[in-house]
C-alpha cells in the first residue's frame, strides 16, 4: 500500500510538472505568434 500511494505520489509530480511545462511553452508560443 505504501509503495502505490509513493508511485501515485511521483506520477501525480510528473503531471503536475508536464502541466506547467506545457502552460509555459503555450504562453511562449502565443508571445512568439504574437509578434
Amino acid at each position: 500500500m505504501a509503495v502505490g500511494l509513493a508511485f501515485d505520489g511521483k506520477t501525480g509530480v510528473r503531471r503536475e510538472i508536464l502541466r506547467r511545462l506545457g502552460a509555459v511553452v503555450r504562453l511562449l508560443f502565443g508571445r512568439v505568434l504574437a509578434l
